[in-house]
């Protein structure tokens, strides 16, 4: 994407900009822990004062956390290659973009102002294969739990894995307070 757009977003939804500018200062380093050309390419697509986040023990820590979790990712598609992961709290990752092992189901959940930057930011060329699904619709009334299966399990085979990492952090401070 060549023209960069402003961005308003709040102060919590502002950290999702954090791991995003961490692997792609991390992505144009000589000998990355990993590579991430997109999040490069949704850098420059959105217009923000990224300086700010450029403390590098934050940005390795980000980055740290964010291989770990795309190594688990790999693991569970090397046991199950046609499993479905759920990214739940995607925001700007580009786990799938990383991981892809050109049979796994994708879906990436968040919050609706996430879904709508994130579909702004991360132009896909047309011959690119098929993105995740974006679901940005919140739960309304969500079934009980037992033994009736969910939609994603009438969809999607089995088995299935969360990927989370975006949220462990608020939900360990929710806990907290």
């Amino acid at each position: 994407m060549s023209a960069s757009h402003p961005i308003a977003l709040g102060p919590t939804e502002e950290t999702l900009l954090i791991p995003l500018f961490a692997r792609a200062a991390e992505s144009r380093r000589k000998r990355a822990i990993l590579r991430d050309p997109k999040a490069i390419e949704m850098v420059a697509s959105i217009r923000w004062d990224y300086e700010r986040f450029n403390q590098r023990w934050r940005l390795l820590s980000v980055v740290l956390r964010t291989a770990m979790f795309d190594e688990w990712v790999r693991a569970f598609l090397r046991r199950n290659p046609e499993g479905t992961v759920v990214e739940i709290g995607a925001g700007l990752n580009t786990r799938f973009e990383r991981v892809d092992n050109g049979k796994v189901h994708w879906f990436d959940l968040d919050l609706p102002r996430v879904i709508d930057l994130r579909r702004l930011a991360a132009h896909r060329p047309r011959n690119a294969r098929r993105p995740p699904r974006l679901c940005r619709r919140p739960l309304r009334n969500p079934p009980p739990p037992g033994p009736r299966r969910s939609r994603l399990d009438r969809r999607r085979p089995p088995p299935h894995t969360p990927a989370w990492a975006g949220v462990l952090d608020r939900l360990r401070r929710a806990a907290l307070s």
